[in-house]
C-alpha cells in the first residue's frame, strides 16, 4: 500500500513540505528563487504650497462696459517632504467668490523639486465678470511625476483672498 501512496503524490506531498520547512531551519533566510517576491511599493512625492502673506488679493480693472477684470497673483512655494523629487507640469487655480461664481485657470509649469527642497513659482490668474466680488478663495491644484516616471498630484490649498480697491 505505501507504493500506491508515493504513486497518488500523498506522501510526496508531504515530503516537499518538509524539506522546505527544513531549508528555513537551517538558518536560509532568502526567498526561494520560485517564490514572487512581490512588487516594489511606488514612492510618491508629497508635494504642498504656501503663500508668503494671506489674504491674497485681486485687483479690479474696469475693461468694458458692464465687464470687470480681475487679477491674482502671488509666489507660492511648492516644498517637497516624502524625499522623493518631483517634477510640476501643470498648476491649475480656482477663484470661487462669495456669491459663487467661479473661474478656473490652468498653467503649464515646469518645477523641479529635489527631495525636502523647495521652489518658488509665481502664479497669476487674471478673469472677467459682471459681477462685482468683493472676496473669495484661491483652490490650487497641480499635477507632475516622480523621479521614477509615476505620477501624483500635489496638495490641494485653499487661501483667502480679498478685492483690492
Amino acid at each position: 500500500m505505501r507504493g500506491t501512496e508515493l504513486r497518488h503524490g500523498l506522501r510526496p506531498v508531504a515530503a516537499l513540505v518538509a524539506i522546505a520547512l527544513a531549508g528555513t531551519a537551517c538558518g536560509s533566510s532568502s526567498p526561494s528563487p520560485h517564490l514572487p517576491t512581490g512588487p516594489t511599493p511606488v514612492r510618491l512625492p508629497v508635494v504642498t504650497a504656501s503663500f508668503p502673506s494671506l489674504p491674497l488679493e485681486a485687483k479690479p480693472q474696469d475693461n468694458r462696459s458692464g465687464m470687470r477684470t480681475y487679477e491674482i497673483s502671488a509666489t507660492v512655494t511648492l516644498r517637497e517632504s516624502a524625499g522623493v523629487p518631483a517634477r510640476l507640469d501643470s498648476i491649475e487655480v480656482t477663484f470661487v467668490s462669495a456669491s459663487d461664481f467661479t473661474a478656473t485657470t490652468r498653467l503649464a509649469v515646469e518645477v523641479e523639486i529635489a527631495e525636502f527642497a523647495a521652489a518658488d513659482v509665481p502664479v497669476r490668474q487674471v478673469f472677467e465678470t459682471s459681477t462685482s466680488i468683493e472676496s473669495g478663495v484661491w483652490r490650487l491644484t497641480g499635477r507632475g511625476t516622480s523621479a521614477d516616471g509615476d505620477p501624483f498630484s500635489l496638495t490641494a490649498t485653499e487661501v483667502p483672498v480679498m478685492v483690492r480697491s
